[in-house]
C-alpha cells in the first residue's frame, strides 16, 4: 500500500529504535516515501524476508525506483 502513497500506514510499522538514522521519525519516513513517489512514480518496495525473535524483528527489503 505504500506504493499507492498510503503513508499513514507507516505509523503502525514504525520502530523508534530502527537502524536508519536519517529516518528516525515516522514523519521522516513519510516524507521520504512521498518524495520518491514524486520523482519516481513507479516507486515500489518489496519485502524479501522477515526475521523475528522475541521482541525484535528485521526486514530485508529492496526498493525499485523505475
Amino acid at each position: 500500500m505504500l506504493e499507492q502513497g498510503h503513508v499513514e500506514l507507516i505509523d503502525g510499522y514504525y520502530a523508534p529504535d530502527g537502524s536508519v538514522p536519517e529516518m528516525d521519525t515516522p514523519q521522516a519516513w513519510k516524507e521520504r516515501v512521498l518524495f520518491h513517489h514524486k520523482v519516481a512514480p513507479g516507486f515500489k518496495i518489496t519485502v524479501l524476508d522477515v526475521v523475528a525473535e522475541g521482541d525484535k524483528a528485521a526486514i530485508y527489503w529492496q526498493a525499485d525506483l523505475t
